[in-house]
């Protein structure tokens, strides 16, 4: 007969306590046969569960306390029906005794009566069904992705025109056009000749405008952080979209000694990661040249201040100013005419100078974390699917290509391992009735796995919005068959059979937990079970087991939903596969981290970096999205209706030494903030790339948090001013012999958005280098350098690392401005007028008149500055890991993209068909103690038939953690072996169970795989006829059918 189980919907994350119940735990079947019966030593103290030790008080109490659940089930027709017709009556009388105390103590004596004779003996599971894939590693190559070497390419030189300035009359102790203001500035301490005193290298402005109405309101002003100078570092004038920045530029000649009044500064303006097409020459505004205030150099230098035009389109400009020759000094009727100066120039340089004005939003000067300025996604789909990747549940009947399949198995593999505990074991002492089971075989369970709305199953879902979540949804059904044995009240019964079926349902998601980065799993889960409980006539006819009958068909249903509710519960609670999963998109794994020491280059080394990403709070990403609900909040489901998505708050550190959340301070104070047209919330949700194909994984990072890892790299450990970062590097060598170069960041790198409509993207990145000072050395005896200024901008695109398991830069030609800055290698004496021709910016001079060429100075600027930063920050972008569903579980990821969309950085990919091995467990015999024990390898998306295959076994003992030796089984090649169960440990003298640990590794010339699992198994022992008397000479007979067609039945004689 079958006993339904009604459904009723369980608790989130808890269940009901299940009734009280004999628990019966997994093995396999006993050999049939005769087995001997040693009589036990008797019980001390005495058994106080068996009628023979108890006082006729202690035996109505246990009656007593029985009745509801026998009278429950004796009520129950259908049970009822299950009794042979000639123990009807009889049943009936049973429960009408066991209604009145003069009932129950008549009862007892019948009970006693029945007791005198004892029959039977039990044995024990002898096999756990266990084992299947704990766990897969798998590497797609052991071979790394290729870092192609990089050529450079100088920017070509801009169209230039020189000075000639007229000039009235001379003052001041320089003798200067202007003479000395009252408000003349002093001569920094740390001058270089010919550097701008303002802008600064490195200063940020901000631009805003607004309508009011009436009039366009504008400004531009100095934002951020202070400069290393304690000063805004900049200064602008205008309105409206007419802008200018002041100027003042050191002019000095150390080269020719020409007094100040014969030089002249000139100025180009280029947008910053801008092209030599978009560069202008741009001209002073009420400019001249003025005396320091109180200089004691006098009359060899002085300075210009004036006003040039600028821009206020974002990401900014860069002014290059270059001090030349003013040609009104050397004309004709001048004071120092010079045939070879007085032409239109320029023809003479003195000195260059470079400073980068960025031009964007509040720029970054604390690290503290940004906003939701990390998301990742997975993409999910309901049954049948709609052609799009499905990363979690299979929707095309390819299971290498998602997660439902390792899901899938590890469920079935809890669910069948609870209800085998359920099934098995012994319980005893429990209602004074202990009640023996054993697996007559495996238990089977089926999963199939579903992305759904969970208000569908569970309408009670209210705290979460409608259309707006999704959850998994796990189906199961399942059925068991246990051999059962009772011993009641010190009468034992044998024979029983226990079948079971049942179905489950459960729902699976999660909720942030707060502002941090906790997730709260929640799941809702309803079982419904079947059982079905016959009993032999033969036990019929005995009091007491008639009792056993009813209390175990009356609990059997609640045992099953336990077994099962717990396994899902194990499965899919804390620490369970939805908070894996969810933990598999930590967005801590997507930023960079990492601490390099310095890296040694030929014969020298660079300084060394840190970087410290920090993830403050993680919230679902569709409440922030474009179109959310009214009311929902961060907090509420991390997956979203297309799949888990999510949102973080991040920042990121450069040293252990400061507190995150504090200022960046070194050297470069401030970061660039590129404006972003794209919310990220709305990229996550939308789960499609740049060319609106959706993908199964996604990450997207505001382009902030990599110019933050771009700086930390530039910065290096150094806390002051002076930086000893990836790009300080000192006295490389150079193939050219005799050459060496020194490098060091004046500008930290950056990455440039693109603002514009949404739907913009493009496949790569705009990286900008904008300012790094290099000191050539041409002989390795003469101390004297040809300074420049170099600024290199790189396209950059990813690939996909699958050693490293992370995205990999593809960098195309890097595009560097070269500007000499100083130590220009020219005979100052008698080819002082060919000095611009060889160092001048309009000339594209390369530094001297000895310096042929600069290609490899720019290619070993490109490997060495320019890549190092991009791989370290761009190229340490990581990728959604579902991984976490199997402990040790790698996906294999494909068709790996980048997009920049809208200024922010996103990589895509799709799942790969997996590599995949499965380990099963099996006894060849039936469990006895000198069984052979087998492990079998099923391999999935793996090619055995690949000559370069190679198998790696390990088994080892999981009590003593001892390697065990075996065997190939044979006629299975290398995919199976074998060992003795005598070569293993009990786990304790209780607990008889014995472990094994198998793996599996498959080595291919691309393709490394492993494969992990358990099989655990019971050595057969008799449980002893609970009233046997310790005496000698006891027999068991056989009786026919056995239990299960294994075990035995029979009268033990003493």
């Amino acid at each position: 007969m079958r006993v339904a189980k009604n459904d009723t919907p369980g608790d989130v994350v808890h269940y009901r306590l299940v009734r009280r119940t004999a628990v019966i735990v997994v093995a396999a079947l006993v050999s049939a046969g005769i087995a001997g019966c040693t009589p036990p030593t008797p019980p001390t103290p005495p058994d106080p569960t068996n009628i023979a030790n108890m006082t006729d008080a202690q035996v109505d109490a246990v009656l007593t306390d029985a009745v509801p659940e026998i009278r429950a089930a004796m009520a129950d027709r259908t049970l009822m029906a299950k009794v042979p017709a000639e123990y009807q009556s009889e049943v009936t009388r049973i429960a009408g005794l066991l209604e009145t105390a003069a009932g129950r103590a008549q009862l007892t004596v019948e009970l006693r009566a029945d007791a005198a004779t004892t029959r039977g003996g039990f044995s024990t599971a002898k096999e756990k069904f266990a084992g299947g894939v704990v766990a897969d590693v798998v590497g797609l190559s052991v071979g790394d992705v290729e870092t192609p070497t990089l050529s450079g390419t100088r920017s070509p030189a801009p169209p230039t025109t020189g000075a000639s300035v007229p000039y009235q009359t001379l003052s001041g102790n320089c003798s200067a056009p202007g003479g000395t203001r009252p408000d003349a500035v002093s001569a920094p301490a740390d001058l270089v000749p010919n550097q701008f005193l303002t802008p600064e290298h490195d200063v940020f402005a901000k631009f805003t405008s607004s309508f009011n109405g009436v009039t366009l309101l504008s400004s531009l002003a100095p934002a951020g952080e202070t400069t290393i100078n304690g000063t805004s570092g900049v200064e602008f004038r205008g309105s409206r979209s007419s802008w200018q920045v002041r100027v003042r530029v050191d002019i000095e000649d150390v080269n020719k000694g020409f007094p100040l009044r014969a030089l002249y500064p000139i100025f180009h303006r280029r947008p910053l990661g801008g092209t030599a097409a978009q560069e202008t020459q741009v001209f002073p505004v009420e400019g001249n040249l003025y005396c320091y205030a109180n200089d004691p150099v006098g009359s060899k230098r002085g300075y210009f201040d004036g006003w040039v035009p600028i821009g206020t389109a974002e990401p900014g400009y860069q002014l290059i100013a270059e001090v030349v020759e003013n040609d009104y000094y050397f004309r004709i009727d001048g004071e120092d005419f010079q045939p070879f100066l007085n032409a239109g120039g320029p023809q003479f340089f003195a000195g260059a100078d470079r400073s980068t004005v960025h031009i964007g939003r509040d720029p970054l000067f604390r690290s503290s974390a940004i906003t939701h300025s990390v998301g990742a996604f997975a993409t999910a789909s309901p049954d049948p699917g709609n052609g799009a990747p499905n990363a979690l549940t299979d929707t095309n009947n390819d299971p290498a290509d998602d997660v439902e399949a390792p899901i899938r198995n590890l469920l079935e593999s809890k669910v069948v391992s609870g209800l085998s505990d359920e099934l098995d074991g012994v319980l005893s002492n429990y209602y004074a009735f202990t009640v023996w089971g054993s697996n007559a075989e495996r238990p089977k369970a089926t999963v199939d796995l579903k992305f759904v709305d969970p208000h569908t199953a569970f309408p009670d879902v209210t705290d979460e919005p409608d259309g707006f979540v999704g959850a998994i949804e796990a189906n199961i059904t399942g059925e068991g068959h246990a051999d059962v044995g009772m011993q009641v009240l010190g009468t034992p019964c044998f024979g029983l059979t226990l079948d079971v079926a049942f179905s489950s349902k459960a729902n699976i998601w999660a909720d942030s937990a707060g502002p941090n980065t906790g997730i709260v799993p929640r799941f809702k889960v309803k079982t419904n079970a079947d059982t079905n409980l016959d009993m032999p006539w033969y036990n019929w006819g005995t009091l007491a087991c008639q009792f056993g009958f009813f209390l175990v068909a009356a609990s059997a249903p609640g045992k099953v939903e336990s077994g099962v509710n717990k396994s899902l519960d194990g499965a899919l609670g804390k620490d369970g596969s939805i908070t894996q999963l969810m933990s598999g998109l930590d967005l801590d794994d997507f930023l960079p981290t990492l601490t390099i020491d310095p890296v040694s280059l030929a014969n020298t080394t660079t300084g060394g970096a840190m970087l410290r990403p920090h993830v403050a709070n993680l919230d679902n990403a569709w409440c922030g999205a474009t179109g959310a609900p009214a009311g929902c909040t961060g907090d509420q489901s991390l997956i979203g209706a297309r799949g888990p998505e999510i949102v973080a708050d991040a920042s990121l550190g450069s040293d252990d030494v400061r507190p995150i959340g504090g200022p960046i301070g070194g050297r470069f104070r401030n970061v660039f903030v590129p404006t972003t047209s794209t919310k990220i919330e709305d990229l996550v949700t939308s789960h499609k790339d740049g060319e609106g194909v959706t993908a199964g994984l996604g990450v997207v990072v505001d382009p902030s948090l990599i110019n933050m890892a771009l700086r930390a790299l530039a910065q290096g450990p150094a806390l002051g001013t002076t930086t000893n970062g990836l790009i300080d590097i000192a006295n490389l060598k150079l193939p050219i012999s005799g050459y060496s170069v020194t490098t060091r960041p004046e500008v930290a790198p950056m990455v440039v958005g693109y603002p514009g409509v949404d739907s913009s993207y493009s496949s790569f990145a705009h990286a900008v280098a904008p300012d790094v000072r290099l000191a050539l050395k041409t002989s390795t005896t003469d101390p004297k350098t040809i300074n420049y200024s170099a600024a290199a901008t790189v396209n950059v695109g990813l690939t996909f690392n699958p050693i490293a398991r992370s995205v990999k830069p593809v960098l195309d030609s890097p595009i560097i401005d070269l500007q000499v800055t100083g130590g220009c290698q020219v005979n100052y004496v008698s080819a002082y007028a060919a000095s611009y021709l060889f160092c001048g910016r309009g000339s594209g001079g390369n530094g001297g008149s000895g310096i042929s060429t600069v290609t490899d100075l720019l290619d070993e600027f490109a490997n060495f500055v320019v890549a190092p930063v991009i791989n370290d920050t761009v190229g340490s972008i990581g990728l959604p890991s579902l991984d976490g569903l199997l402990p040790g579980a790698h996906l294999a990821l494909a068709n790996v993209r980048f997009n920049q969309r809208g200024g922010n950085l996103a990589v895509y990919a799709d799942v790969a068909k997996m590599p995949r091995i499965s380990l099963v467990g099996r006894s060849a015999g039936y469990g006895g103690q000198d069984d052979t024990i087998r492990f079998f390898a099923f391999p999935t998306n793996v090619n055995l038939a690949d000559p370069s295959t190679v198998y790696t076994w390990g088994i080892t003992d999981a009590v003593t953690g001892q390697a065990v030796p075996f065997t190939f089984v044979a006629g299975a090649g290398e995919s199976a072996v074998q060992f003795p169960s005598r070569a293993f440990a009990v786990n304790n003298s209780v607990d008889k169970r014995k472990t094994v640990n198998g793996k599996l590794s498959i080595d291919q010339t691309l393709l490394h795989v492993e494969g992990t699992g358990t099989f655990s198994w019971m050595p057969p022992s008799a449980v002893p006829p609970p009233n046997c008397p310790p005496t000698s000479g006891s027999f068991l007979q056989q009786l026919p059918g056995g239990v299960g067609g294994y075990g035995s039945i029979g009268i033990t004689t003493c």
